[in-house]
């Protein structure tokens, strides 16, 4: 590095970009690293501010989880990215999700109040456009400032076909998202981000079996309107009037050779809130099939039941739900 540094200094043009990604100031002999949202003093290897994504096993100044080579945090949170690609990727979405979603406010106000039957059909669309997409800001938002570690990177997905995945990695602790070869489409990019997002809402779940007992059609359903938003208008226009529901997934995507066939027969909603009945739907074992008895009613009491323990307080679980998703070291 001493040679790459030099020659970049012979032509006025210092790498400043030495470790983790993190630029180094060094104006007035301060030798520190600016990341996005604090700054990192590299002779104690700690943050100067607290981690605004906090985890509670350990200091909140710590740096990369004390293993700067294993682990990265270029932004000074808890979003990771896997290359510079997937990062600017999602700069581009959170640019275009606004730019769009202004589009829409200023289309509306000229047709709002309209008493044609095209105009009061497109405020309808209008509305419901503003509305997905300010879900979607805070849906990012949520999955930036949560416990959660999400790491994005360009590796491609194991299912066959698929241009995108999103899973929990147990080893790591983590949501994994691939994106593969549409690392650069903003279209794939808010899909799966929809997908990580529900490792948040407890729709999905990470398991040591790497079947996820949770997904359902639904996932499916919510992930493909997110990831059309940011295609062409016609297609679009179909998001806001309703078209891409679970009747067009169906017939859609569930045809011979689709990655979606694991789905067959989860046509219902599934969400740590669900019920234990229709958790025991889809998981007819006997151990399951006591809870009731035990008079556990819901997937909360009833994964815990499984587990053998409650998972909140700590130890290791076949399923991992709420703090058991975070990052530990």
């Amino acid at each position: 590095m001493a040679g790459i540094s030099s020659k970049a200094l012979a032509f006025g043009k210092e790498n400043k970009y030495k470790f983790n990604g993190i630029e180094q100031n060094n104006d007035f002999d301060l030798n520190i690293y600016e990341a996005f949202y604090r700054s990192l003093d590299p002779q104690i290897g700690r943050f100067m501010q607290i981690d605004p994504i906090t985890n509670y096993q350990e200091s909140q100044y710590v740096s990369m989880g004390n293993n700067p080579v294993k682990n990265m945090d270029w932004l000074g949170n808890y979003f990771t990215w896997g290359n510079a690609t997937v990062e600017e990727t999602y700069k581009k979405l959170r640019l275009e999700n606004n730019s769009r979603m202004e589009g829409y406010m200023k289309e509306l106000e000229d047709v709002v109040g309209s008493k044609d039957k095209k105009d009061q059909k497109r405020t309808e669309q209008l509305t419901n456009l503003i509305n997905s997409h300010a879900a979607l800001n805070g849906q990012w938002d949520e999955m930036e400032e949560s416990n959660i570690e999400f790491h994005v990177n360009s590796d491609m997905p194991t299912t066959p076909k698929a241009a995108g995945e999103t899973s929990f990695d147990v080893d790591e602790r983590r949501v994994e998202i691939k994106l593969g070869k549409s690392d650069q489409k903003l279209e794939t990019m808010a899909h799966e981000f929809r997908h990580g997002y529900g490792f948040l809402k407890g729709e999905l779940m990470g398991t040591k079996q790497g079947i996820d007992p949770l997904s359902d059609m639904m996932d499916e359903v919510v992930a493909f309107n997110a990831g059309i938003l940011f295609t062409d208008m016609s297609s679009v226009n179909r998001v806001a009037d309703g078209y891409f529901d679970i009747n067009w997934f169906k017939s859609s995507k569930m045809g011979t050779g689709s990655p979606y066939l694991g789905l067959a027969g989860r046509e219902e909603q599934l969400t740590l809130n669900t019920q234990s009945a229709t958790y025991i739907k889809y998981n007819p074992s006997d151990r399951i099939s006591n809870l009731i008895k035990n008079n556990i009613n819901t997937i909360t009491g009833a994964i815990d039941r499984i587990n053998g323990h409650d998972t909140r307080n700590g130890g290791t679980s076949t399923y991992y739900y709420g703090h058991s998703l975070e990052n530990r070291w």
